[in-house]
């Protein structure tokens, strides 16, 4: 479940609006507190019930009103739950005290908060000491920042408050036009082809936006098998280069070994046992990672997730801290996360 955040005319809406109508491939269930705000092209509504708008691009729209833990309950209990929850926060609202909420319910993890500001109002915002401690609070709340509407400003303008928004958070900025995000940093989930496309073998990718801004896009395969403990490290120390990283890799050497989809954005590393569909070609073992210009090569991230590899003598992974639960041989899989803290060993937990 991710967070989408912001103040008053950040830019929440326009976002959500390109979520519910672009062609993704995602099926985002996205809750909000009033359908009133949101101008989705009447002809890719393909069913409108109560409380509930269904999208033609297999997204949805719903209504939480005031129990927000009864709306997930509801999604969740639907025969084809969606792929990712967002969840969006009022104006005025904690985005972290509603993130929390994935980590106390069983059938969800926590994914990004993501924050948007009004790159030209957010810093005169803030001057208003009735308003400063909404921001504060949601600037520190974020895995990911988005400078929005920065073809309204100038260049420098942009550097300015980006420098002004590193000093009262650490996630990473990214810069946006009309809430122009790539829907590649937002999905934690998604079609699994999508992700096993990217990793057949080394590749770079870029996309480049405005004032200079480029994402970019490494694909680095992981054909030995890697021990999750070690897995985990070596992305924790990555990440305040990397945006999101997301793949599948193995965790135990010949034929029997165990499969893991790795996700990780902002401050959470999730990694959790796979097992393939039968009716799907096996992926190849690699992961996809997403950032900007500082965005590590593919020499320096193959040479982190080498660290990670299981030793040739090690047949068998029974580290407590490996995914693979020996005792419960028929449980699909168990999902371990963590959130990565500055300066201190981030430690795994079952959800």
């Amino acid at each position: 479940m991710s967070v989408l955040g912001g103040f008053l005319g950040a830019g929440k809406t326009t976002l959500l609006n390109r979520i519910l109508s672009g062609n993704h491939g995602v099926r985002y269930a996205v809750l909000v507190n009033d359908f009133g705000e949101l101008a989705v092209d009447g002809d890719l509504v393909a069913a409108h019930e109560g409380e509930t708008v269904a999208f033609a691009n297999g997204c949805v729209c719903c209504s939480m009103g005031d129990d927000l833990v009864g709306a997930i309950d509801r999604l969740l209990d639907t025969g084809r739950p969606p792929d990712q929850i967002l969840v969006e926060a009022s104006g005025v609202a904690d985005p972290n005290a509603i993130a929390d909420v994935a980590t106390l319910h069983p059938g969800l993890a926590r994914d990004l908060v993501v924050i948007l500001a009004d790159v030209e109002t957010v810093r005169d915002r803030h001057g208003d000491h009735r308003l400063r401690d909404t921001i504060d609070r949601q600037l520190a709340a974020a895995d990911l920042l988005v400078l929005n509407k920065c073809d309204r400003v100038s260049e420098e303008a942009t550097g300015e408050a980006e420098s002004w928004a590193r000093e009262r958070g650490r996630a990473p900025t990214i810069r946006s036009v009309d809430a122009d995000v790539p829907m590649a940093l937002l999905a934690a989930a998604g079609p699994e082809a999508a992700v096993r496309s990217h990793v057949a073998g080394p590749a770079t990718h870029a996309h480049a936006i405005d004032h200079g801004q480029r994402f970019m896009s490494r694909s680095v395969p992981c054909p030995d098998p890697l021990d999750p403990g070690r897995l985990h490290t070596a992305l924790s120390a990555l990440m305040p280069r990397v945006l999101r990283a997301k793949g599948f890799v193995v965790s135990a050497p010949g034929p029997a070994r165990e499969w893991m989809v790795v996700q990780a954005c902002g401050r959470t590393v999730d990694i959790e046992r796979w097992r393939p569909p039968p009716d799907q070609a096996i992926p190849t073992p690699g992961i996809v990672f997403i950032g900007l210009d500082d965005l590590p090569s593919e020499k320096e991230l193959g040479s982190v997730l080498q660290q990670a590899t299981v030793p040739t003598s090690s047949p068998t992974l029974r580290n407590p801290r490996t995914l693979v639960d020996q005792q419960t041989p028929s449980s699909d899989h168990r999902m371990m996360s963590s959130t990565v803290t500055p300066n201190a060993s981030a430690s795994l937990r079952k959800v």
